[in-house]
């Protein structure tokens, strides 16, 4: 079929025309696709990601609703319907054949919402067309928080933090099924807008920055364990009279036993200080019921608990320096 297609510039109207077949047969490329995806039944997909930290409860599903059914107001919609499902831990699903049946979905639930899904089916008419065109637009929103807690609740220790955080750093999609990509753009761009819109948590700098060179942590403590024991240690030496008597062997022997000791300890606790900074992760949640607000509850004490663990871990290494050092002396 498209062997036979060329393309012509109408110059009445600045409209490009098909020509079909060679014979002075003229159609606009709406109805030459609407005439294809009749004969072949294809429709095509696109979909775009977010890794926005947004904050959706359920005034902002309510808004994104909205949005989504005023695009109908540019089309002439023939037939609609729309599902919203929920995922919850434990595999654990609901789903609602209408948005004003999940505005009365009960919020005392206890199990955190893993994920939702939104989908409408369209069945549009566009200009110049006789036959409807159906379109499906499909809007997943995912927990940050819900979705980590699953992995814990699997206990599935083999996955460093890193892992972690690439997996989970995705939290909106949308996809759709269309015949025509410029009916596309409408709803993409009315899901972009809801996402800049939807609250958010600003992504910290000094977070990512530190995630980035965490791999650093044990040489860069092992470094401030050396510069502590040479300080200490330049005192020492410079303190000593002419007439003092000192093994010198014995106190080189020591201080380097020290050294080696010291140096053990403090790459485990700059591996520590490591995994504690990699577990950061910007806040991205769903919440909507009783397991969502615990959940979040949990995570926000858990982050301040991890900055006193990094504080503890950081004072313990100049502590642990400062006594190795003194005892190295004392040999």
């Amino acid at each position: 079929m498209s062997g036979n297609v060329e393309r012509i510039d109408n110059s009445a109207d600045n409209q490009p025309t098909l020509e079909i077949g060679g014979r002075g047969n003229l159609i606009s490329p709406k109805v030459y696709q609407s005439i294809y995806n009749q004969i072949t039944g294809r429709t095509e997909k696109t979909s775009q990601t977010y890794d926005d930290n947004i904050l959706v409860g359920f005034d902002e599903l309510k808004q994104l609703h909205v949005k989504i059914l005023q695009i109908k107001d540019i089309h002439k919609v023939l037939a609609q319907n729309e599902t919203i499902s929920l995922f919850f831990s434990g595999e654990r699903k609901e789903v609602f054949t209408s948005f004003e049946r999940f505005e009365k979905y009960n919020s005392s639930n206890v199990k955190p919402t893993k994920s939702l899904q939104l989908k409408y089916n369209f069945s549009l008419l566009l200009p110049e067309t006789a036959t409807p065109q159906e379109y499906v637009v499909t809007i997943k929103l995912v927990s940050r928080f819900a979705a980590i807690h699953a992995f814990e609740e699997k206990k599935n220790r083999l996955f460093p933090p890193q892992l972690v955080n690439m997996l989970v750093s995705n939290t909106a999609e949308i996809s759709i099924e269309y015949v025509d990509f410029l009916v596309t753009k409408h709803y993409f761009q009315t899901f972009d807008e809801w996402i800049k819109g939807c609250p958010c948590q600003p992504e910290s700098k000094l977070t990512s920055w530190l995630q980035t060179v965490s791999h650093y942590m044990p040489r860069v403590i092992q470094l401030i364990i050396i510069t502590s024991c040479l300080y200490y240690y330049n005192i020492y030496i410079s303190t000593l009279s002419e007439s003092f008597n000192h093994d010198w062997g014995r106190f080189f022997l020591y201080s380097l036993v020290s050294f080696f000791i010291l140096m053990k300890i403090a790459h485990i606790v700059g591996e520590k200080i490591e995994l504690y900074i990699d577990s950061f992760r910007q806040d991205s949640y769903l919440n909507l019921n009783n397991g969502d607000k615990k959940l979040i509850q949990d995570f926000s004490s858990r982050k301040k608990t991890t900055y006193m663990k990094i504080i503890f871990q950081l004072l313990l290494t100049v502590v642990l320096g400062i006594i190795s050092s003194r005892l190295s002396l004392l040999f």
